[in-house]
């Protein structure tokens, strides 16, 4: 590599020599990395398995639903209507969910903010193609046009505050937690954001200095994979929840508590019962 700088300690292209191959600490690092990874495994993999099968289940039954509804209601699924809207988006975000929980069953972590922050987008979304008075927002992107994700959260912060209004009319009181989800909405794109624009952290994350390594791939380490796992389905839920709450507008009354509810719960033993990080 060509080096013309004068000062070799402020350059950017300082001098490169090869070696002869790891050092001695590199490759004693690699083995106990091995070591441990194979002894995690043990630990992890009933673990991991437990929580992707469970949410891969609910995805699956809302992905038939999806089917269903086109085949047995007569809306235009590529009309100018809600009915058209809440539809596509609910696959949109039923096939991100599932490629997420495909990608961690086969051990990819550093790439899947990427696919959260954008399924997450996708559910605030749905959420708002069902909100009342935000028709602007629906019929702006039903011609094409684009809703930001600040105009997702102001309409969920509108939405949150009528509700909390009616509570107080009637004589309820909500203690500021329907406001606690728009907050979480921000709190959530903001950290998502970072990895899908590469901040150095997000990418220095997958590097091993002491191994001088970096996760190109599946991750060997079982520890990394079940904290991955811990975050991502949290997002996958997330995703169920809301395609949850919009099919279930052409569904009978009390099919969210038949199934969605229960999914929910299913997902709460899962973490109690089966954890996948410490503490």
């Amino acid at each position: 590599m060509l080096n013309s700088v004068s000062d070799p300690e402020n350059s950017l292209e300082p001098p490169l020599n090869r070696t002869g191959g790891p050092s001695a600490e590199v490759i004693q690092a690699r083995a106990t990395q091995g070591s441990a990874a194979a002894n995690n495994r043990d630990i992890y993999e009933p673990r991991i398995d437990a929580h992707l099968e469970a949410h891969r289940g609910a995805l699956e039954f809302l992905r038939r639903t999806h089917e269903s509804i086109a085949d047995n209601y007569d809306f235009d699924v590529d009309g100018e209507t809600r009915y058209a809207a809440s539809w596509q988006m609910a696959g949109r975000c039923l096939g991100v969910a599932l490629l997420m929980v495909d990608s961690l069953q086969l051990g990819y972590t550093a790439e899947l903010p990427h696919l959260a922050r954008a399924l997450h987008e996708a559910d605030r979304l749905l959420d708002l193609f069902l909100m009342p008075n935000e028709d602007d927002l629906l019929r702006r992107w039903l011609s094409g046009g684009k809703i930001s994700p600040s105009d997702a959260r102001k309409a969920e912060e509108r939405y949150g505050a009528t509700i909390s209004q009616e509570m107080r009319e009637a004589g309820i009181d909500d203690e500021g937690n329907l406001n606690v989800g728009a907050g979480l909405s921000r709190t959530m794109y903001s950290k998502l954001s970072e990895p899908a624009h590469h901040f150095r952290k997000w990418t220095e994350d997958a590097v091993a200095p002491d191994l001088r390594q970096m996760i190109v791939g599946p991750a060997e380490a079982w520890e990394r994979r079940a904290a991955t796992v811990a975050s991502m389905v949290a997002v996958v839920e997330e995703c169920i929840l809301s395609v949850g709450d919009a099919l279930a507008h052409f569904m009978p009354p009390g099919w969210w508590d038949e199934h969605i509810e229960r999914y929910r719960k299913s997902f709460a033993l899962l973490i109690k019962n089966q954890p996948l990080t410490e503490g």
